[in-house]
C-alpha cells in the first residue's frame, strides 16, 4: 500500500524543518532589528554626552594642576608657579564650556553656576596668593594656602565630582527612555 506524498513522514519533516527555518530566521531578523536600535542609542548617549563626562573629571583634574601650580609658588619658584596655573587656568575654562554646552536639566545649570561662582573666588584668593608670594611673605603665603585657597579648592573638586554624578544620573534617565 502506498502512503499519499502529504501524509508520509518525509512530508511532515520536511514541513517541522521548514517550519523551524522560518521561525529562526524571523528571530534572527528580529535580534538584528533590536540591536541596530540598541547600537543607535548607545551612540546617541556616547557622542552626546561622553565629551561632557570626559570634561567634567578634567576640571577636577585642572583644579589639582592649579594646587600644584600653587605649590611651586609656595617653594619658591614663582615663574614656574604661574605659567603652570595659567595653563590650568585655560585647560579649566575649555573644559568648561564644553560641560556647560548643551547643559538643559536645571539641577546641572545650578550645579555649573555654582561652579562658576567657586572658581571666580578661587581666582581672587590664588591672586592674593602670588601678590604675597611676589612680595617675598612666603610664611604668610602658606598659612593663607591653608586657610583661603584649600577650602575653595575642594568645593570646585567636590562641585565637579557632583555635576558627574548629576550627569551620570541624567545619562541614566536617557538611556531608560531609548530604551522604551
Amino acid at each position: 500500500m502506498k502512503i499519499p506524498f502529504f501524509r508520509s513522514l518525509r512530508f511532515k519533516v520536511g514541513v517541522g524543518y521548514v517550519f523551524l527555518v522560518v521561525i529562526n530566521v524571523l528571530l534572527t531578523a528580529w535580534a538584528i532589528y533590536n540591536f541596530i536600535g540598541l547600537t543607535q542609542s548607545t551612540n546617541i548617549l556616547l557622542t552626546e554626552n561622553f565629551p561632557k563626562m570626559i570634561s567634567l573629571e578634567n576640571m577636577a583634574r585642572s583644579v589639582e594642576r592649579h594646587e600644584n601650580a600653587l605649590s611651586l609658588v609656595l617653594t619658591q619658584d614663582l615663574a614656574n608657579g604661574k605659567l603652570r596655573f595659567n595653563e590650568a587656568k585655560y585647560e579649566f575654562y575649555r573644559n568648561f564650556r564644553i560641560a556647560e554646552k548643551d547643559s538643559t536639566h536645571p539641577d546641572l545649570e545650578l550645579i555649573l553656576s555654582d561652579i562658576s561662582a567657586t572658581y571666580a573666588g578661587y581666582l581672587l584668593v590664588a591672586d592674593s596668593l602670588f601678590l604675597m608670594a611676589d612680595g617675598g611673605s612666603y610664611g604668610e603665603a602658606k598659612t593663607f594656602y591653608y586657610d583661603r585657597i584649600t577650602p575653595f579648592s575642594k568645593r570646585l573638586i567636590d562641585n565637579c565630582f557632583w555635576l558627574l554624578e548629576e550627569n551620570q544620573k541624567t545619562l541614566v534617565e536617557i538611556e531608560s527612555r531609548l530604551m522604551q
